[in-house]
Order: structure tokens, then C-alpha cells, then sequence
């Protein structure tokens, strides 16, 4: 009886103890599973994978920014007052346009008002199979409408020491809640920095044949109608500002470096990514590669593709103006003056008097 009496207490005392955590979980809600941040709790905002569908449900919002690592410069307060509008910045790192794509439309269900969505479609992810993740494992039980597997959450020992408890540490200790902009936050541009973290490969002279360019060509078009026009197709009342960001020059020289054929042909896949967006009436459609000052200019970017915030903040107030706006009657002048750009530019410069 003693023995029974013993389990009694003791399955009681932890049946007890997990509601305990499951319920300052669920108050706190450090990841905004279930609501937006609750004024006067200092949150720690610094994993973009378990707080970004949060963001795309709870927030009140009605404009978006995101993309890949190439959005998370960008301050959300910037775009208010120059677009005027409630924007939330949603960065996706190491991510193509397949897991940025599902949550672009998981947005679009929850929130009716969201009209505006500024997105990045960075030429390094073109290329990729239509359903390519980042990483081999993903939260899921933070991802979808399921509210059992929530258990995963409310009850997860990581999250209730490492984010819950610290979070009301923090606020308890009267510290101010991070700013959302801080998430993902970008690193300064410092040339001698891209160029250490930069590794030049040997001159191979590559030669591009019909099959693999072709194969290149199906990929990019599964890749863009799936995760890209479909959404734009689903959401004629949205207006989308893609845009094609300006990666730095060391990028150009990579590609340069495999062979001129290389280079060339990622400026034709990035033509036909072009001519597949322009057709759509809410689609505007920027780029800044042609922006050479920037791209060269090594000083504002921290590696090969990661640029400086102030380039977020120059891409803001440039697209806002209409300028860098490709059209049909443009863009086929646009891709001339960078075929010629990059294709003749001397990247042997690039590296020397670097000792």
C-alpha cells in the first residue's frame, strides 16, 4: 500500500511539475508560437528557424521583407517610414526559395492584410531542386497547425533553460527586449576580412556543354515556378518586390575562375529568372548587380555575398524610388552592360598588394 501511495505522490508530483514548465512556456512563448510578444518581457530574439512562422502569424503586419542571410541588414522601421507601411523582416539563413516560398504563402493564410512583400531571390539559389532545404532537420512541431505535437515545444527541457527561463531572468533584471531587427543581425564590411574569407581557386578553364546548361535550365525552371510564380500566381491583389542583390565582385571572380563560359551562363539563367517574372502585373522587379560601385567596393561586405547594411538601407530607398526597376523595355540592356562588366573585368587586381 505504502508502495502505491509512494507512485501516487509521485507520478502527481511530476505530472505537476511538467504542467509547471509547460504553462511558463506557454505565458513566456519565447519562440511566438502562439502570440506576438507580450509588452514588458525582455525576449532574446536570436534563432530565425523557430521564431519566423511566429512572426508570419502572430505579428500585426501588413508588408514583409525577406529572403535568404541578403535580407537581414534590412530595419524594419526604415521601410515603415519610407513605404508606409507595418513591415516584419522574415530571413531565412542558409535557405533557398523553397522553405522562404512555404512561408511567403503560410503569411499570405494568416494575415489578410499583408499586401507588400520585398524578397530577395539571390542568384546563388537558382539552381536547386524545387523542394532543396538548408538543413537536414527542422522544428517541425513549430511549423505546422498541429496543436498535440506542441508537446515538443511546451515540455522541451532545451527551451524552457536556455530561452524561457532566461527570458524572464532578463526581464525580471528590468533588461529592454531585443530588438527584432537584431535577429540575423549582419555583420560591417571590411575588405581585408572578405578577402581573408575568400579562397581563390585555380583557373580551370571549364567548358560548358548543351546537356549540363540544359539541366540547369529545367532545375531553374522547376525551382522558380514552384517556389516563386506560383505565389505570385495565388496573390494578383499582393505586390512583390523581388530583387536581385548586388554579391560582391569576389563572387564574379568564382565563377570567372571556373571559366568566362561559367560566368556567362549564370547571367543567361538569371535572364530567363527575368523573363519569367515581368509578365506578372504585381510583380516589380529590381536588381543591383549592375551597381558596380557597390559590388567592388570591398569595404562593404564581410565575404563574398554578405554586404554591409548600409547597402539594405541604400536597396530601400532605391527601390522605393523606382530606380534599378527592370522592365521589358530595359532589361535586355541591363543584361548587356553586365555581360560586358563582368565578363572583361580584371579580377587579377582583386589580389594584389593583399600581404
Amino acid at each position: 500500500m505504502k508502495s502505491k501511495s509512494w507512485f501516487l505522490v509521485v507520478s502527481i508530483s511530476l505530472l505537476a511539475l511538467l504542467l509547471v514548465v509547460g504553462g511558463i512556456t506557454y505565458l513566456v512563448d519565447p519562440y511566438f508560437h502562439y502570440r506576438a510578444p507580450m509588452q514588458g518581457l525582455s525576449y532574446k530574439v536570436e534563432n530565425a528557424s523557430y521564431i519566423n512562422d511566429g512572426i508570419s502569424r502572430n505579428f500585426d503586419y501588413n508588408a514583409m521583407i525577406t529572403g535568404p542571410s541578403m535580407t537581414s541588414g534590412f530595419k524594419t522601421a526604415e521601410a515603415d517610414a519610407l513605404f508606409e507601411k507595418d513591415f516584419v523582416r522574415i530571413t531565412y539563413l542558409g535557405e533557398g526559395f523553397y522553405r522562404i516560398g512555404k512561408n511567403v504563402r503560410r503569411a499570405l493564410e494568416s494575415n489578410d492584410k499583408l499586401d507588400l512583400i520585398i524578397w530577395s531571390i539571390d542568384p546563388i539559389w537558382y539552381v536547386t531542386d524545387v523542394e532543396w532545404e538548408g538543413y537536414d532537420t527542422y522544428p517541425d512541431y513549430m511549423l505546422n497547425d498541429n496543436v498535440w505535437d506542441d508537446v515538443n515545444y511546451l515540455l522541451n527541457g532545451q527551451v524552457f533553460v536556455k530561452d524561457t527561463i532566461p527570458e524572464i531572468i532578463r526581464t525580471m533584471e528590468g533588461i529592454p527586449a531585443e530588438d527584432l531587427d537584431m535577429c540575423a543581425h549582419t555583420e560591417a564590411g571590411n575588405k581585408e576580412v572578405a578577402l581573408s574569407r575568400y579562397q581563390r581557386s585555380e583557373k580551370q578553364n571549364k567548358q560548358v556543354t548543351e546537356e549540363e546548361t540544359k539541366a540547369l535550365q529545367e532545375a531553374l525552371q522547376r525551382n522558380i515556378e514552384g517556389n516563386i510564380i506560383s505565389v505570385v500566381k495565388e496573390n494578383p491583389d499582393v505586390t512583390f518586390y523581388f530583387f536581385i542583390p548586388p554579391l560582391s565582385i569576389l563572387w564574379w571572380d568564382d565563377l570567372n575562375q571556373i571559366s568566362k563560359a561559367t560566368l556567362l551562363r549564370r547571367i543567361d539563367l538569371e535572364q530567363r529568372v527575368i523573363e519569367m517574372l515581368l509578365p506578372y502585373e504585381n510583380v516589380k522587379l529590381f536588381s543591383f548587380e549592375d551597381n558596380t560601385d557597390i559590388v567592388c567596393n570591398l569595404d562593404l561586405y564581410s565575404d563574398t555575398i554578405h554586404y554591409s547594411e548600409e547597402v539594405n538601407s541604400y536597396m530601400l530607398k532605391e527601390m522605393k524610388c523606382g530606380h534599378h526597376l527592370l522592365t521589358q523595355e530595359n532589361y535586355t540592356e541591363y543584361l548587356d552592360n553586365i555581360r560586358a562588366f563582368y565578363s572583361k573585368y580584371n579580377y587579377d587586381q582583386l589580389f594584389l598588394n593583399t600581404d
